[in-house]
């Protein structure tokens, strides 16, 4: 009996490997017996069972947008106001920093700041 390689049932198929592989994965394809070394040996039994190459490998995928519902609406402005909420902290307080430098270390004549060893 004649036995081919993923690859090459894959390349009959008009498939990549790596599809293939995942098709058997996926049990989208029956699993052909493993050789020694644990590699797929494909007959031509197996390629009769196999499915058309459009279910094996051949997806159609697409992203829409969803209608905003109640609850992800209110989820969007909660997170919304925490988020408006600590950016204000933030520049509170880096601006309460600013104007109290006495713990800030002060810059030497030339520019530098004094080591903090």
């Amino acid at each position: 009996m004649a036995y081919r390689s993923t690859r090459d049932v894959a390349r009959l198929l008009g498939i990549g490997t790596s599809r293939l592989s995942r098709a058997v994965w996926d049990r989208r394809l029956p699993a052909p017996e493993k050789g020694p070394g644990g590699a797929y040996l494909w007959s031509d039994a197996d390629l009769t069972r196999a499915p058309p190459a459009e279910h094996v490998g051949r997806f159609g995928l697409s992203v829409a947008e969803a209608a905003p519902t109640p609850e992800t609406t209110a989820k969007w402005s909660r997170r919304t106001d925490a988020l408006a909420a600590w950016l204000l902290a933030e520049w509170e307080r880096e601006r309460a920093g600013s104007a109290g430098s006495a713990d800030r270390p002060q810059r030497k004549p030339g520019g530098q700041t004094p080591s903090m060893n």
